[in-house]
């Protein structure tokens, strides 16, 4: 699945995702992210790629990973 960065607390390092689908926004933990660096946060408006489970009748973000923005290198739209 994909969604966006609703909410992402810093301190606590968990936050919530609204998945593209439009159904109920995702519970995610930094456990949870595939992100390669020590300082495992997401940013608020982020795109992400996640596995959806439930756990405790709640939604849970596993295998959570930034969408990286593709570039443009250059190229053109079409558009004048």
């Amino acid at each position: 699945m994909q969604g966006i960065t609703l909410f992402w607390n810093r301190l606590d390092g968990y936050g919530f995702i609204a998945p593209d689908d439009d159904t109920a926004d995702v519970f995610v933990h930094h456990t949870s992210l595939l992100i390669a660096t020590p300082n495992k946060r997401l940013q608020k408006g982020q795109a992400v790629s996640f596995e959806l489970t439930v756990r405790r009748g709640k939604r849970v973000a596993l295998n959570v990973k930034p969408i990286l923005p593709t570039s443009n290198n250059g190229g053109t739209d079409g558009k004048n």
